[in-house]
């Protein structure tokens, strides 16, 4: 994946710095309000510390709920919500802090009116930087970019509202109509990397979604908010009525989720640094037992050393205990059950041989959890063979998974491994992590039968795949019609 794409000039090049000084801009003015509140309740109550303390911890939920964040609105009224919220957890742990810190039982008047205080300050706060904004886009300042895509009448009345309502700050830079089953998704691509928008609005395009989805999470790579039309927004599917991000009355749908990325990948990081380090010292007598029972029931060294492929392709390499004799399997070799001892055996089994990677997840090459990584030679032909598999490598890969949990360990499906694994880089989270390492344990014992299940389901798919295009074939036939393969006909030959 590329890292640095197009030729954009200074001030489109800038442009992606002006939603991050915008939210500063919020954050600032927001955090100033609460710090004169705090000093007119301490003045009104003599209490010196306890407004100012609500105040803050308000101001770090709020700002790691994405409450500074710029939203395609201009209904203010969103903000209520959120800050709500975020008034009520900055009380409730102020409160909580000084109960056990202290002893301090505070009066519930007195913490209701500071709540009240802090909740009406933040607001104001708010609402005064939203003028502010407004005064520097009018002049042309802190304004952001747009990409446009889609063919129909929705994506033009999007298009339209965004260019005649300059106080949203928005600037649409390109219109990219994508019509036909496949789409020229190639100018999509040449359009985010000439322009580098800050946002990427797709509407009622017809393309299918399997050549879409590659450039929507390129463009999310790139630093670009995806938004996208969910389908059947008029029943309320994708995002309720009072929904942040609208235009003309149609929900937006923000795709990458994670409100701030970089903070994101900190706290997985150092999690993982601690997590790995304290496995390694609880489960130091395991591999000490494990390794004696290799070295003393077949020749040879009781670990091996062997190259694999982690995020953006970049190679390393991973520490096994041995399993087999005489050398574990080439890098073109993908099984080779004939030669693992009893004792490897059982190692797999129970992934005891595995834990020797822990070094590599504090030496910073994997994660306790992400995409399993894979041999060079393999990756190279898995990549040629599903079109989706490349797309594991935008995260670090993982001792587990979710296709790990789900069964997809040794000999099954690389499709539905590469399905589950942008399931989980696409939809990631911390509690996310939490939840696959608690059910490893799970997955691990019950592996045969998560497995099993696997595989009698893709006998399923593929006899019914294999089928219905066998039914079209004849009924084209028969009709001297050509038939166009339908989606979900494309996108099960796709996982097979």
């Amino acid at each position: 994946m590329p890292s640095v794409l197009g030729n954009a000039d200074d001030q489109t090049a800038a442009r992606p710095r002006s939603l991050q000084a915008a939210s500063i801009l919020l954050g600032g003015l927001a955090l100033t309000t609460l710090g004169l509140a705090a000093v007119v309740m301490s003045a009104a109550f003599g209490d010196t510390y306890r407004p100012l303390v609500v105040g803050l911890f308000t101001w770090c939920v709020a700002a790691a709920g994405g409450v500074f964040h710029l939203r395609i609105t201009r209904d203010d009224l969103y903000l209520s919500g959120p800050i709500a919220r975020s008034t009520a957890v900055g009380s409730g742990l102020a409160w909580i802090g000084e109960l056990l810190l202290f002893d301090t039982r505070v009066p519930v008047g007195t913490v209701a009116m500071i709540a009240v205080s802090t909740l009406v300050s933040m607001m104001v706060g708010l609402q005064l930087g939203r003028r502010v904004l407004l005064v520097l886009w009018r002049r042309g300042e802190f304004r952001t970019s747009a990409v446009v895509v889609g063919n129909g009448n929705i994506s033009r009345e999007l298009e339209l509202e965004l260019t005649h309502r300059p106080d949203l700050g928005i600037d649409v830079v390109d219109h990219v109509v994508l019509t036909g089953f496949e789409g020229d998704t190639g100018a999509l691509w040449t359009s985010l990397t000439e322009h580098r928008p800050d946002r990427l609005i797709v509407g009622d395009a017809d393309v299918d979604d399997t050549y879409l989805l590659p450039i929507l999470r390129r463009a999310g790579a790139l630093g670009t908010r995806v938004y996208v039309l969910p389908r059947l927004f008029e029943m309320g599917v994708g995002n309720p009525l009072f929904t942040p991000d609208r235009l003309r009355g149609y929900p937006l749908l923000r795709v990458n989720r994670s409100t701030h990325p970089q903070l994101s990948a900190a706290c997985k990081r150092t999690f993982d640094i601690v997590a790995a380090s304290l496995a390694l010292l609880i489960v130091s007598p395991i591999l000490t037992v494990a390794a004696l029972a290799v070295r003393m029931t077949s020749p040879g060294p009781t670990l091996f050393w062997q190259e694999r492929i982690g995020q953006y392709g970049k190679s390393f390499f991973v520490p096994k205990l041995r399993s087999m004799t005489g050398g574990e399997t080439g890098d073109t070799d993908w099984t080779a059950e004939a030669r693992i001892t009893a004792v490897g055996r059982i190692l797999r089994r129970t992934a005891i041989d595995e834990l020797p990677q822990l070094w590599t997840v504090v030496r910073g090459d994997m994660s306790l959890v992400g995409p399993r990584p894979e041999r060079p030679a393999f990756v190279e032909q898995f990549a040629s063979e599903h079109p989706r598999y490349a797309d594991r490598l935008r995260m670090r890969a993982g001792l587990t998974g979710l296709s790990q949990i789900a069964g997809l360990r040794g000999d099954t499906s690389i499709a539905e491994r590469a399905k589950y694994d942008n399931l989980y880089i696409d939809q990631w989270s911390f509690a996310g992590d939490l939840v696959i390492l608690l059910r490893t344990a799970i997955a691990i014992v019950r592996e045969g039968t998560y497995a099993q299940a696997h595989r009698e389901l893709e006998a399923v798919i593929t006899l019914d795949t294999f089928e219905t295009a066998d039914l079209d074939m004849r009924l084209a036939t028969e009709s001297r019609v050509d038939l166009r393969p339908t989606n979900s006909h494309h996108r099960v030959t796709q996982e097979q």
